[in-house]
């Protein structure tokens, strides 16, 4: 038994000297797994910030696309109210365009700038807007002017007569305005080295002044709340709170925001972005973070400019990333997402600890496994022990009076014994040794019915003294009163205490016939009884002194556990282990508890504390 014992325990202990080795493996394992998630985080904020930018330059791409006249200058505006309704009839966004103007030239005078009423198709005479004062001629590839205000302008083509492109009908053809077209009409405004808008692509124009040029005003409210709410809701939304703040900020003097998807954005939320992709206009300068902390930054997410030269290697900053016919003039608009832990960086790190502290918990709710199995394989080993030692001692118990009643009976039987006296004595001895017997199998059955829980206890208001009483009554037939000297004192003022009475008189019981057996000195055991009220008064206590050798400090915490006995303990004094324990057992289930401490005179001193009775 005791080899199976030591090769579970071994078994158990084994997997104990592995967790740290599980540990460390774990640690790297769950340190892989967040770069993994840095990189597919990182890669989807790439793929929602391209899918965004595509689906925003695709609405304004097809704006611009209806407004193309192939004809030549419109004379009147009906062409352009014809085409404005048939795109406000299939265009989600029909509220996007607040004017539009025609901007012709004279060839005598100043451009003539009408404004296309779009009920009637009246061309109204009005001022040029001062956003586009002075915009005119600064077309300049790598730059678009930064006029004042929120006003939003687009500018689709240039009218020009005298052109000859492929495919042409008459003298009249239509293309994106160029760079040369302004610097080569003083009318329009001379263009400057260093200043301008984007070349938004389309073939060489030809020499000569511009015949008109076709500007829509669109509605800034629109764009942001309809259209950048649209599609941040379609490609940055999640259903949890780990998705991104977005926002997109005009790039003036000051940056502002112009629309956020929640929350404040603080002066450092703007310097320290997780992505910051220019939507329209030059590119933003460089965040404070530099180029290790932010997506947007050259070789992570790609050049705010040109992010990775993924859409079109043309795109310096414009919209003409998929083909778009014109030029917008605006403030230059920044797209900004923000991870909504603060950073990209910290939403990782959250959960590379929220990680590691489940994968830890698991790892040391194993370990506290672990070493229960151990502890337990150690208290069965220990309880088996003690077990056998109880069956070898209760055997032996048995056993002893068994054998002084067969010799009594077979003495009787035989005719040994005859006379009266000689009766009467071998019939005293037969009564105690059944009674020892007796009292074995009552402790016995005592301890399982305690184990069990089965065993009932009436709690009722006692005398402290009556019980007393019944204790030293109960073991005078198990005792030689001349070996054994009672000294009592009881508190008078005693109150009642609240126990059951069979209970109590069966721990004060066990509590003297230890005292008796191991509390002799010499041929005699002195036993003291003390009774007294503690000092806050909720309890009695009641203490069985002894002036024997005492316990060995070694036993002192094992005394109240079943089927020990001391270390030095003799084996000519009877006893199975089992009788501080009931004493333990009986008095917490009566609502009191027991305790030992060391006597002043080399002695064991047992106190029971017993509940007053209200």
């Amino acid at each position: 038994m005791v080899a199976r014992v030591k090769s579970s325990l071994l078994l158990a202990g084994l997997p104990l000297i592995l967790l740290p080795l599980l540990a460390v493996l774990q640690y790297r394992w769950i340190g892989e797994v967040s770069a993994a998630e840095r990189d597919r985080l990182e890669s989807s904020l790439r793929l929602a910030s391209d899918h965004f930018a595509s689906d925003f330059d695709s609405e304004l791409a097809r704006l611009s696309s209806n407004f193309q006249f192939r004809d030549g200058f419109p004379e009147s505006g009906g062409p352009v109210v014809e085409r404005y309704q048939n795109w406000s009839e299939t265009s989600g966004y029909p509220r996007l365009i607040r004017n539009i103007y025609l901007l012709k030239a004279n060839p005598d005078s100043e451009p003539e700038f009408n404004k296309v009423d779009l009920q009637s198709g009246e061309l109204e005479p009005t001022p040029l807007p001062k956003e586009l004062q002075n915009s005119r001629g600064r077309f300049r590839p790598g730059n678009i002017p930064v006029p004042s205000g929120d006003s939003m302008f687009l500018v689709t083509n240039i009218f020009r007569r005298g052109a000859q492109f492929p495919g042409a009908r008459g003298d009249i053809r239509t293309r994106p305005p160029q760079e040369q077209d302004f610097a080569r009409n003083p009318r329009f405004g001379r263009g400057r080295t260093g200043s301008g808008g984007p070349s938004l692509g389309g073939p060489p124009g030809p020499v000569g002044p511009p015949d008109g040029v076709f500007v829509i005003e669109l509605d800034q409210d629109v764009i942001l709340k309809d259209m950048v709410a649209g599609l941040v809701e379609k490609h940055f939304s999640t259903h949890d709170d780990t998705g991104y703040r977005i926002a997109v900020v005009s790039q003036g003097d000051t940056p502002r925001v112009l629309y956020s998807s929640g929350g404040e954005w603080k002066p450092e939320d703007l310097a320290t972005p997780d992505l910051q992709v220019n939507v329209f206009g030059p590119p933003p300068p460089p965040p404070q973070n530099g180029p290790a902390n932010n997506l947007a930054a050259p070789g992570n997410l790609g050049n705010p400019v040109n992010p990775g030269n993924r859409r079109n290697p043309r795109n310096r900053g414009g919209l003409n990333r998929i083909g778009f016919q014109g030029s917008l003039i605006s403030q230059p608009w920044t797209l900004v997402a923000k991870h909504r832990a603060g950073s990209l960086e910290r939403a990782v790190d959250q959960v590379r600890r929220r990680d590691l502290a489940a994968s830890f918990g698991i790892l040391v709710v194993l370990a506290a496994g672990l070493i229960t199995v151990v502890i337990s394989s150690q208290r069965a080993h220990t309880l088996g022990r003690l077990q056998m030692e109880f069956a070898a001692g209760v055997s032996h118990e048995l056993r002893t009076p068994l054998a002084v009643i067969r010799s009594a009976a077979h003495n009787l039987l035989s005719g040994v014994v005859s006379d009266k006296e000689g009766i009467e004595q071998y019939a005293a001895i037969v009564q105690e040794e059944a009674r020892r017997l007796s009292d074995m199998v009552e402790e016995v059955l005592l301890y399982s019915e305690t184990q069990s829980g089965r065993k009932k206890y009436k709690l009722e208001p006692i005398d402290i003294n009556e019980v007393i009483d019944r204790a030293i009554t109960n073991i005078s037939p198990s005792i030689d009163l001349d070996q054994c000297e009672f000294t009592t004192q009881i508190d008078p003022d005693l109150p009642p205490v609240k126990a059951d009475t069979a209970g109590l008189t069966q721990c004060l019981q066990n509590l003297l016939n230890n005292a008796f057996k191991y509390g002799k000195n010499g041929d005699k055991a002195h036993i003291e009884v003390v009774g007294q009220r503690d000092p806050d008064g909720s309890e009695v206590r009641l203490s069985v002194i002894d002036q024997g050798p005492g316990i060995d400090p070694a036993d002192q915490r094992h005394l109240f556990e079943p089927f020990y006995r001391g270390e030095r303990v003799e084996s000519n004094i009877p006893g199975n282990g089992l009788g501080l324990h009931l004493v333990k057992r009986i008095m917490q289930a009566q609502g009191g508890r027991v305790s030992f401490n060391p006597a002043q005179d080399k002695g064991a001193c047992f106190t029971l504390h017993i509940p007053i009775a209200s």
